[in-house]
C-alpha cells in the first residue's frame, strides 16, 4: 500500500493540491483544469455560468481516489472587495494554487466604447485578479506557501487596432504580478504570468475570418496556439519551484 501511495505521489505530483481557476468553465482555463488534474490536483472551476460549469466539470479526469473536483458560479467583475467563503461556498485556506483566467475582449475604437464596457473590462480582468489574489494570499501565507497564475495577453506587450482598454488591463496585470512576486516570494509563494496569443478558443472563433488570419499571417508560426498548450505553460508554473515574478509569452512568435 505504501509502495502504491509513493507510486501515485510521483506519477501525480499535485496530488492532495487543490487549485482554483476563475473563468474555468471554456477555452484557456478549461484546458488548465484539465492538464492540472492530470497531475492529480483537485479542480475548482469558478465562472459566471453554471451550466457551462457543468460541462466543464464533466469532462476533468479523476485519476486517484483522493481527487474531487468542484465549482463555484461567480461573476468575478461584479464583486469590487475581496471575496468571502459565504461567496464562494468553499473554506479560503483549501485552495493551495489560484489561476486567474477570467477575461473580458475588446473590439471597439476608444472613442466608440461605451463606459460600461470600459468598467466591464477594468473589473473583470484587472479587479478582478487583484480581489481574487487579495482572498487567497492571506490563507496562502497562514500555511507558507502557495501558487498563483495570472493570465496575461501578448496584447499588453504590443498595441493592436480596436483593443486599447482590454491592453492596459492586461498590462495591469504584468505589472502586478511582478510586484506580488516581489512581496511574497519570501513566504514561498510564488506568482507568475503566462501572455497568450491569440488562443484557438469559442472567443477568438467570433472574431472575423480576416481578423483571424491577418494574425495567423503574422505569426511565424503561421497559426493559432491552443489552449492546451496555454495549459502546458501552467502546469511547468504549478509545478517549478524556481519560477518566481516571470511572464512567459505563448504566442507562437507573434510578439517578437
Amino acid at each position: 500500500m505504501r509502495s502504491y501511495s509513493l507510486l501515485n505521489q510521483l506519477a501525480l505530483p499535485l496530488l492532495k493540491k487543490t487549485v482554483l481557476i476563475t473563468g474555468g468553465s471554456k477555452g484557456i482555463g478549461h484546458s488548465i483544469g484539465q492538464k492540472l488534474a492530470t497531475q492529480g490536483a483537485n479542480i475548482i472551476l469558478l465562472s459566471r455560468n453554471q451550466a457551462a460549469l457543468d460541462t466543464a466539470l464533466a469532462s476533468l479526469p479523476i485519476l486517484d481516489s483522493h481527487q474531487t473536483h468542484g465549482t463555484v458560479s461567480l461573476d468575478v467583475g461584479t464583486i469590487n472587495r475581496p471575496w468571502t467563503e459565504q461567496d464562494l461556498g468553499i473554506p479560503l485556506k483549501s485552495v493551495d494554487i489560484l489561476v486567474n483566467s477570467a477575461g473580458v475582449s475588446q473590439n471597439s475604437l476608444l472613442m466608440a466604447t461605451e463606459p460600461e464596457k470600459i468598467n466591464s473590462l477594468i473589473s473583470t480582468n484587472l479587479t478582478g485578479t487583484i480581489f481574487a489574489c487579495q482572498t487567497f494570499v492571506k490563507p496562502m501565507l497562514r500555511k507558507k506557501g502557495g501558487v498563483i497564475i495570472n493570465i496575461s495577453s501578448v496584447l499588453a506587450l504590443r498595441g493592436q487596432r480596436g483593443s486599447s482598454i482590454y491592453s492596459a488591463t492586461k498590462a495591469g496585470i504584468i505589472g502586478f504580478t511582478k510586484s506580488l512576486a516581489n512581496e511574497l516570494g519570501h513566504k514561498n509563494i510564488r506568482v507568475n504570468a503566462i501572455c497568450p496569443g491569440l488562443v484557438d478558443t469559442e472567443m477568438s472563433r467570433a472574431m472575423s475570418d480576416k481578423a483571424r488570419q491577418g494574425v495567423i499571417a503574422a505569426s511565424p508560426l503561421n497559426r493559432l496556439v491552443t489552449p492546451e498548450e496555454i495549459a502546458d505553460v501552467a502546469v511547468m508554473l504549478a509545478l517549478n519551484q524556481a519560477i518566481n515574478g516571470s511572464v512567459i509569452t505563448v504566442d507562437g512568435g507573434y510578439s517578437s
